[in-house]
């Protein structure tokens, strides 16, 4: 990594928590801007850059799959693992659809009781 990249990470990084303790502490922008000695559109450049550098990060991280089922690139997280899905014609639509971190859990009503107990548990644990 280059010099001048690390330099805008840090001060990203930098500007960041300052956004960070502004919201935590509630102060409002101008008086914090009045505080840090800043001016309003100072401060409004390094929220925009601070956004934009965030959406890029997400973008870095994930990948479109299909639609908008949406995965990191790393594939699915640890201990989890996709299955195949059997498509019956004449079932009905699922009873629920969970969807989570871009992955989709679907439960119809022929599920057993323990497997939906069993599948629920696991996915509270990644919460």
């Amino acid at each position: 990594m280059k010099v001048k990249e690390i330099t805008r990470q840090v001060r990203l990084r930098q500007w960041a928590d300052d956004i960070n303790e502004r919201l935590a502490r509630g102060v409002k922008v101008r008086d914090w801007c009045e505080e840090k000695q800043i001016s309003l559109k100072t401060y409004y450049y390094r929220l925009r850059r601070v956004r934009e550098s965030a959406i890029a990060d997400a973008s870095e991280r994930q990948i479109l799959i299909a639609g908008d089922t949406i995965l990191p690139k790393g594939g699915l997280p640890s201990g989890f693992a996709e299955l195949p899905v059997e498509r019956h014609s004449g079932h009905a639509a699922p009873a629920i659809v969970l969807r989570y971190m871009g992955g989709i859990l679907e439960i119809n009503n022929e599920a057993e009781q323990g497997t939906i107990e069993k599948t629920l548990l696991a996915l509270a644990s990644t919460c």
